[in-house]
Formats: C-alpha cells, structure tokens, sequence
C-alpha cells in the first residue's frame, strides 16, 4: 500500500525509484521535469499496473528520486474514471492512503523459466480459460486451475523485482514451471484480453499473520498440520533453523 498525494497540478503520478524497481518496473524512456523550485531533473518513466479504489489499471509512473514523495497526478485519476472537484472547480492535493503498486512481469520472465513445451500447453489452457479463480495478496498470486483431476490443481506464484517463484500441487516433476504456473502467469500479465478470470484482491498472508499472537499461531499451524501431516516436516526444519 502506498501513501500518496493525490496533486491535479501533476501529470504524471509519481513513485519513489527503489519501490517500482523492487517491484520490476522497468524503465521506458526519459523525460525532463521541473521541480516548483525551477530545477529541471531528468527522471525515468516506465508502465505499471496500479490498484486504486479496487480497480486495476496500466499506467506511466515517474521514477522519483525523493525517497518520501509519492504523488497521484492527473493522468492516474483520469485512467481510473476519477477526476478533480467537479463543484469547485480546482485542483485537488490531498492525501491519501488507496494505491497499491502492482508487482510487474513480462512473458519474457516467464518464457525463460519454463520450456517451450510448457508454455505452450499453459497458453492454450489459459487461452481456454481454465484458470478458475486468481487472488493477488501483495506480490502473491494465488490460483486454482483445471488439470486432469477432478478438483482444479492449485498454484502459488511469489513475485519479486520482475522476477517470480512457484509451486503447484500437480504432479509435473521435470524442467522448469508446469502450464498451470504459465496459464495463472498470462492471466496475471493479461487482465483485459478476454480470455482471464477477474483477479481479486485479499490481504497479503504476512498482514494476517502479523495480527496473531504466539497461541494464535500455534493454533493455526497446528490446524494445517492436521490437514495436511507432510507440514510436520516442514516445522522440524524450520526449528531447527533450516
């Protein structure tokens, strides 16, 4: 989640540089920009994907170089149907607290970590639309996609810095990712074409976590390893500092 001030004087909205670089943005060109006090930077542009007032969106951002200053312009608002103060007829600058930088990824990312084959088979499950159901929270992605069981394979997918990690409960064991990793991947990076399923959005599992005390959390790990015993192996590495 970003705070930012939302300031209709600006076109541009605009991140600091370490966040859309930890979250892969990449830069597309350069411009120059002149700062209220007369000084003209050159700063970088590059296209993300931005979540405000649950609704998702591509947009330029503007690489910051002011570590503090997040700033929603106008070109932000108009692309999410949100405008300035219709009554008074005046720029709006006031903060807010609803924008959330969306982890980004290209094909490219994905092409190189699984093999042709592969992808081809997810492009043509994704294309079928076989991808049931998408949940990002935070830069996790969460899905349940068909396969040849009955109950739909479930995949989770970490993103980080343009790049990604993966597991699925399917049983493909050779090189690189399955097809379902790669059809919930293009769903993600291709949200209006038609073929996805909505994504929605859910509090990221850290957040949660971070909420429950020490008996909370022994409740709950207690309760997954009762679902699901191979977990006890998990909690004996991790004790002992695995």
């Amino acid at each position: 989640m970003l705070t930012g001030l939302v300031d209709t004087r600006r076109l541009y909205s605009i991140v600091p540089t370490p966040i859309l670089e930890e979250l892969g943005v990449k830069r597309e060109e350069y411009r120059r920009f002149r700062r209220e006090d007369g000084f003209v930077r050159q700063l970088g542009i590059g296209l993300a994907r931005l979540e405000l007032h649950g609704k998702t969106a591509s947009v330029y951002i503007v690489f910051g170089d002011d570590p503090q200053e997040t700033v929603i312009g106008s070109m932000t608002l108009t692309v999410f149907g949100l405008a300035a103060d219709p009554i008074q007829e005046r720029p709006v600058i006031r903060t807010v607290d609803i924008m959330t930088a969306i982890p980004h990824i290209t094909e490219a990312a994905i092409r190189a970590k699984v093999t042709a084959k592969s992808f081809a088979r997810g492009e043509a499950y994704y294309c079928q639309g076989a991808v049931e159901s998408a949940t990002r929270r935070g830069s996790q992605l969460f899905a349940a996609v068909q396969g040849s069981e009955w109950e739909p394979y479930r995949v989770g997918v970490a993103i980080t810095d343009g790049d990604f990690t993966a597991s699925c409960t399917c049983p493909y064991d050779w090189e690189g990712y399955c097809k379902h990793i790669v059809a919930t991947l293009l769903t993600y990076i291709n949200p209006d074409d038609g073929h996805s399923v909505p994504i929605a959005t859910a509090t990221p599992i850290a957040d949660l976590l971070a909420g429950l005390d020490a008996p909370a959390l022994r409740t709950l790990v207690n309760r997954l390893i009762a679902t699901d015993p191979a977990l006890a192996d998990i909690v004996d590495e991790f004790c002992d500092g695995g």
